[in-house]
Parts: C-alpha cells; structure tokens; sequence
C-alpha cells in the first residue's frame, strides 16, 4: 500500500521535471554567453583627479609619501604665484618669447 502512494508522487515529479526541462533547454539555448570578466580600468574622472594631484605636486603644493599618504606643503599664496607664473609663461610664447628669455627678464627687473 505504501508503494502505491509512492507511485503517484513520482510520476508527478518525472511529470513536472518532463515539462520543465523545455523551458530549461530553451532558456539555455537563448542566454548569452558569459563572458570573462575584464580588467578593472580607472574612471575618466579618477585619471582626472590623479593627473591633477600629480600637477599639484610638480608645483610643490603637495608632497607624497609611500606610506604616509599625500602631504600639503605649499600654501594658498604659493599657489596663486604658480597660477600667475602660468598664465605670464603662456602670455610671453604666445609674444615669441622662450621660457630662458622671460627668466632674464624677470631677473633684470628682480
């Protein structure tokens, strides 16, 4: 009697695995393929901020330290004379002067 319950159960079960087993094939047959992961590449904006922390560097504001992290060791001052230093060394190529001619204009007037 005990087999004869058990019978019913599993035929339900082939039953539902029959039935399923389409949708399963269809749905494998139709998924993309996965692909591999790729490389993390850095953000745009990330690649911003380290070119412009680097630019901060090159005009001694900031200082790096492996281990310690960045450091600021110009001053709001500093930074306003490199921003004009900038813009005097653009005005003078743009006037056909060469960086060594505006450095021996600036010391003959210093």
């Amino acid at each position: 009697m005990v087999l004869r319950a058990i019978a019913p159960v599993e035929q339900q079960k082939r039953r539902s695995r029959a039935n399923a087993e389409p949708a399963v094939r269809a749905f494998s047959v139709a998924a993309e393929p996965v692909s591999r992961p790729t490389p993390l590449a850095p953000e745009p904006i990330l690649l911003d901020a380290i070119r412009a922390l680097r630019e901060l560097r090159d005009e001694g504001l900031l200082e790096f330290r492996r281990g310690r992290g960045i450091t600021v060791t110009g001053t709001p001052e500093q930074s306003a004379v490199v921003e004009r230093a900038k813009e005097l060394l653009h005005y003078a190529r743009t006037q056909g002067y060469k960086p060594d001619e505006l450095i021996r204009v600036i010391q003959q007037l210093g």
